[in-house]
Parts: structure tokens; sequence; C-alpha cells
């Protein structure tokens, strides 16, 4: 009987480990998503820079021609 008890309280304790192992896995998950987010919109910019810079110069040299 005691050993039941026992193995319950140990089992209670291993299930509060994987919950608070659980919690700080989704943490974890949540901030990776947000960082991968990031760094796809840095790896998009960083690859069509050129085309990005290319454009505003066009813009600004219609602009300063038309003004």
């Amino acid at each position: 009987m005691h050993e039941n008890i026992r193995l319950l309280v140990d089992r209670e304790n291993s299930l509060n480990d994987m919950s608070i192992k659980a919690k700080s896995l989704k943490e974890d998950s949540k901030m990776f998503k947000d960082k991968s987010s990031d760094l796809v919109w840095q790896l998009w910019i960083r690859k069509n820079s050129i085309w990005l810079v290319a454009g505003v110069a066009i813009v600004a040299f219609i602009f300063f021609k038309i003004y």
C-alpha cells in the first residue's frame, strides 16, 4: 500500500515536471517562430537590396527631373 502511494506521488512529480517542460518548450517555440519570421524578411531585403536601391534611385532621378 505504501509503495502504491509512493508511486502515485512520484508519478505526480514527473507529470508536474513534464508540464513545466512543456510550457518552456511552447515559449521557446513561439520565440523561434517570431525570430524566424524576422529572419525571412531580413534575408528577402538582403537578397533584393540591389533592386530596391536601383528603384529608389530611379524614383529619385525622376522626381528631381520633374521638379
